[in-house]
């Protein structure tokens, strides 16, 4: 871990001390960083790492002869988590300490108070923790502001990527904090899931597509609905249910037996989680082949325009006409 940490810092620093080489009021005898975190309350422990990770990236800088045969003295404020207080601690490092470079960033809501700050005063900002998207992509136009390691708005795609590859996952949910740094992840999220770039697999999309509309106020689409896909080719049947489906398609058998059990138990059984996996394991299997059946039988732009209608059909679920086809000359 200390390495790892020294590691994160030195890398840090020695963006901070490159930056610093423009900096024309230094101290005579020491170059002071600055860095601002919570060293009390819960997140006291991990402020103590990041303080460590410095001071020990520092020792071996200062160990070869310093910055501009400089030493580098780390001068720490605590910010409690708190905001209001963390700008304080920026506003006496940089206008009392006097320091080079300002280190910090345990807590995005800490962070996004420093920001403006930091910018006004042209102080260089240098980011450890926090991944607030709007931290560093903050809209100034002379931004003072780096970070060593991915925003929320990278990480959030990489696990949609994740999820939607290794699980298949159809109705994402999310469960975030209340504050700067949640509303990042839930930016990012709901980002990523529109991404016009990822196609989505369903079996039912009109359902999916609309819960999640619902709850997360996103239109996950572009998409592809194996059912609408199969109705479309398989017209010698009726069963275009995903059992028949992949039944026919891969010879895989699903037991759709825990679909009726009790989903609202504190805890779901391993028979559930069998099925709530098995429920999309194999769809971009019945993907690949229906692609295929669709290109044979020349209706691959019919099932594209199905699936571009996808939205506006939920729309109409959602707006109060789910079972109405509008479009009908028979009377509701």
């Amino acid at each position: 871990m200390s390495a790892f940490l020294r590691s994160l810092s030195r890398r840090a620093l020695l963006v901070g001390a490159a930056i610093v080489i423009s900096v024309p009021a230094l101290a005579e005898d020491t170059i002071k960083f600055g860095l601002v975190a919570a060293m009390s309350g819960q997140s006291a422990k991990s402020g103590e790492a990041i303080m460590r990770g410095l001071s020990l990236a520092m020792d071996e800088i200062n160990a070869n002869g310093g910055v501009l045969g400089k030493k580098l003295e780390l001068v720490v404020r605590d910010d409690e988590s708190n905001p209001a207080k963390g700008v304080v601690a920026a506003r006496e490092l940089v206008q009392r300490e006097k320091v080079a470079v300002l280190f910090g960033g345990l807590d995005t809501p800490v962070s996004m108070a420093i920001v403006p700050f930091a910018n006004q005063s042209k102080v260089p900002f240098m980011g450890v923790w926090a991944a607030g998207t709007a931290i560093t992509r903050n809209g100034a136009a002379d931004n003072y502001v780096f970070r060593v390691s991915a925003v929320d708005a990278l990480v959030d795609r990489a696990l949609v990527d994740y999820a939607m590859k290794k699980y298949d996952i159809k109705k994402p949910g999310m469960i975030l904090i209340n504050n700067p740094w949640g509303e990042s992840n839930e930016g990012g999220l709901k980002a990523a899931l529109a991404d016009p770039a990822r196609l989505k697999i369903y079996h039912f999309a009109r359902f999916d597509i609309a819960a999640i509309q619902h709850y997360l106020g996103v239109s996950a689409t572009p998409a592809f609905c194996t059912k609408i896909a199969s109705k479309l080719v398989r017209t010698y049947t009726d069963r275009h249910g995903l059992k028949d489906l992949v039944r026919e398609l891969l010879g895989k058998d699903i037991s759709k037996q825990q679909q009726s059990s009790d989903w609202g138990g504190a805890e779901l059984s391993d028979a559930q989680k069998d099925y709530a996996a098995s429920d999309v394991r194999y769809l971009h299997a019945c993907h690949a082949i229906l692609v295929d059946r669709l290109a044979r039988e020349k209706r691959t732009e019919l099932a594209q325009a199905c699936f571009d209608f996808l939205p506006h059909r939920v729309a109409l679920d959602l707006a109060g006409w789910p079972e109405h086809d509008i479009f009908s000359h028979e009377a509701p």
